[in-house]
């Protein structure tokens, strides 16, 4: 059966993607999970062959290989680390959010996880944007700076002082020891486990956490064994380029 014949159910229990695709086009899918794709395409003046173009050509954001990130300047992967936290805090989490505020109350058990989904999420939000932004203001301008000095584009009086009071193992060290983001979301989901005779609904939700959570990890060993080895050794190089002008002076 041709896909335009199908019903949003079908579609998107054998892709959770296709869920995605419907919200870019300002389709809440549990809402019409009964109607074929055309008919949806109708009522809500779609163009049909706009939506299966996508559907047919969507693929998830890809993932750079962290060997070639490894050889790439330090300014370069703060850029690709920053433009990952702009996905995640400006399309990736909006969609959970919309996600787990469309979650119904049909039984005990959906309006439990409902409830719960609804008031932890926003406490993750809230924390999770708080870290990229700090991390963002901190770490990632720390290390632009050191390269800057390196590369002679800033002068090295400067970061002085910022040398005396930061250090790039210390916030290595804090990185190792925060706390496993989604481990309350993971607890209660019961690590995205979920039944065929769950509701399609949380099915989403649930995949969409588990993908999250892939690339968290993902994005967490960039910074770990790509980013902090390169900025020790950067810091390193700074520190002698100034105690080398001291002893000149």
């Amino acid at each position: 059966m041709k896909l335009a014949q199908r019903t949003i159910n079908s579609i998107i229990d054998e892709n959770f993607v296709f869920a995605k695709v419907l919200d870019y086009f300002g389709v809440a899918f549990y809402k019409y999970s009964g109607h074929t794709l055309e008919a949806l395409c109708k009522e809500k003046n779609l163009p049909l062959d706009k939506v299966l173009r996508n559907m047919e050509r969507y693929k998830p954001q890809s993932q750079f290989d962290k060997n070639t990130i490894s050889t790439y300047p330090v300014d370069l992967i703060i850029e690709y680390l920053k433009h990952s936290h702009h996905i995640f805090i400006k399309q990736k989490l909006p969609y959970l959010a919309r996600l787990i505020n469309g979650l119904d109350q049909r039984s005990a058990v959906s309006k439990t996880l409902a409830d719960d989904l609804k008031f932890v999420f926003p406490l993750f939000l809230e924390d999770f944007i708080h870290h990229v932004y700090e991390e963002e203001d901190t770490l990632f301008a720390y290390v632009n700076s050191l390269y800057k000095v390196q590369q002679g584009t800033m002068p090295s009086s400067k970061l002085f002082y910022m040398l005396e009071s930061y250090s790039i193992q210390e916030a290595a060290l804090d990185h190792d020891h925060t706390e496993d983001e989604l481990k309350g979301i993971r607890e209660i989901t019961g690590d995205y486990q979920h039944n065929p005779n769950n509701d399609l609904h949380l099915k989403v939700i649930y995949e969409e956490f588990k993908a999250f959570d892939k690339e968290l990890v993902q994005h967490a060993s960039i910074e770990d064994e790509v980013l902090f080895p390169k900025a020790l050794m950067l810091e390193k190089s700074v520190q002698e380029l100034i105690n080398r002008k001291i002893r000149w002076n």
